[in-house]
């Protein structure tokens, strides 16, 4: 019993960090300067910047309830005007992972050892969210679509001689 439980090592990290900031952008070109139509910002037009940060229904192409921001709180600038708004004024959701490994060394001979390894990345298999769509004018604004990669697990047998 001792060969088979004794020995083991075992390493982790956590990560965890706030959500990151983006901006809200209005997607067309309202300061008709002819420059840079996809980035120039929109405007805020209500305090309430963040809707019910949800989220069940990131699957459906239509019907969705659940929005990381709030739409109503943002609109096109007026033509020839600048958006309000400036670079990261908003946070998308935060995420945290798991991270762990375990090894165990197993000696053959004298000069002779198997190395046994598995390493997982995410082991809780916990759904950290991107930021959401930051494009006024696209339909699915404020709605958060994609995530980081669930658990990732790897396994690893090496031979030292």
């Amino acid at each position: 019993m001792d060969i088979l439980a004794s020995n083991w090592r075992v390493s982790g990290i956590l990560n965890v960090a706030s959500g990151s900031a983006f901006t809200v952008v209005s997607g067309v070109d309202a300061a008709l300067n002819g420059k840079n139509a996809l980035t120039q910002y929109a405007n805020q037009v209500a305090d309430k910047v963040y809707g019910n940060q949800c989220t069940d229904d990131l699957r459906k192409s239509s019907g969705f309830t659940c929005l990381w921001l709030n739409p109503a709180a943002f609109g096109r600038p007026a033509d020839g005007a600048f958006g309000n708004l400036r670079p990261g004024t908003v946070y998308g959701p935060g995420n945290w992972t798991l991270n762990a490994g375990l090894s165990r060394t197993f000696r053959i001979k004298e000069a002779q050892n198997i190395e046994f390894r598995a390493e997982g990345t995410n082991v809780l298999n916990h759904a950290n969210f991107l930021n959401p769509n930051g494009n006024i004018t696209n339909s699915q604004f404020g709605r958060i679509q994609s995530a980081l990669p669930g658990r990732v697990m790897q396994f690893g047998l090496k031979y030292l001689f």
